[in-house]
């Protein structure tokens, strides 16, 4: 092989690699802003819910990594039915972390410790006072959301949880993920 060859070889990946890196700085910038989306999906029970989700990209120009710090909002309208009694709130919850960009796609880590979960507008059709009242309904709910998105969050951290096929245009912001498929969320300004 020649000498032109081998270093072909070795430049080739090189060149790559580097013209990669500044498609994912120009991605990680093009991603900084407050973005939401409304998805309406199905529980694991086939129950219909009507999801509210928002993060707030922020870039961190940095040369080690081409990302920042993120924010992910939730406002997800739950129905529970169980025993002929009909159960409705809204489960709210905030995390924060950082992210980076990665060839094309997302890869966030969660800061565990800023998780945040309250339920608002507790609705039932039996008498609340049975289990305690609303207050104890709502602690108790909250309390089993929190614990199953502690438990999803921490197993991101530890599989490396990501976003694939970023895509920014405009105001529109778009990725793949694992068990919804593509979501498309708009810029807010």
């Amino acid at each position: 092989m020649s000498t032109k060859n081998l270093l072909l070889l070795f430049f080739f990946p090189i060149t790559l690699f580097i013209m990669n890196s500044c498609d994912d700085t120009q991605l990680a910038k093009d991603a900084d802003g407050r973005w939401e989306g409304t998805f309406r999906i199905k529980d694991e029970y086939g129950t219909p819910q009507t999801q509210k989700v928002e993060y707030e990209f922020k870039y961190i120009e940095d040369n080690l990594t081409d990302g920042g710090e993120f924010t992910q909002t939730y406002a997800i309208d739950c129905e529970e039915q169980e025993d002929g009694i009909n159960v409705k709130y809204t489960v709210k919850t905030e995390i924060k972390g950082t992210w980076e960009v990665i060839i094309n796609d997302m890869y966030l880590t969660y800061n565990l410790s800023s998780l945040e979960v309250s339920i608002e507008n507790l609705q039932c059709n039996a008498p609340l006072w049975l289990a305690g009242g609303s207050d104890a309904v709502s602690e108790e709910i909250r309390k089993n959301v929190y614990k199953s998105l502690y438990d999803e969050y921490e197993t991101s951290n530890d599989e490396g949880y990501y976003f694939a096929g970023l895509e920014v245009t405009d105001d529109k912001l778009s990725f793949e993920t694992s068990d919804i498929g593509r979501m498309e969320f708009e810029r807010v300004k």
